[in-house]
């Protein structure tokens, strides 16, 4: 199956505003592919929704655990914030272990 990890703005998206995000959040839940999210991802979720967008507590604490009830929840990820970054994980994911200790991450955060 395939996984999937949606950024913050693609899930508020489908929980605001519906249109394709949304399509794909219906998807998700219907085991089309694999979400994926962390609790990093879900904290910085909860925090939008409350702060930007007003949801109260209760309906934020809701989405939260949907989502996690709907996704695998992964506690280490690798989060890549840029595209230009992207050969560089690819590298180091594919290298041997005892090179990836000597391996550069710069500019990747392992959430």
């Amino acid at each position: 199956m395939i996984a999937v990890v949606a950024d913050t703005n693609v899930l508020i998206s489908a929980l605001l505003f519906g249109g394709l995000p949304g399509s794909f959040l219906d998807l998700a839940f219907m085991k089309a592919f694999q979400l994926v999210t962390s609790p990093v991802l879900l904290d910085e979720l909860v925090e939008k929704l409350r702060l930007k967008f007003s949801v109260s507590p209760a309906d934020a604490d809701l989405i939260r655990a949907k989502l996690q009830h709907n996704a695998r929840v992964i506690v280490r990820m690798l989060c890549c914030r840029s595209s230009r970054k992207i050969p560089m994980m690819i590298a180091f994911l594919n290298a041997p272990s005892q090179r990836r200790r000597s391996t550069s991450l710069a500019g990747i955060v392992i959430c």
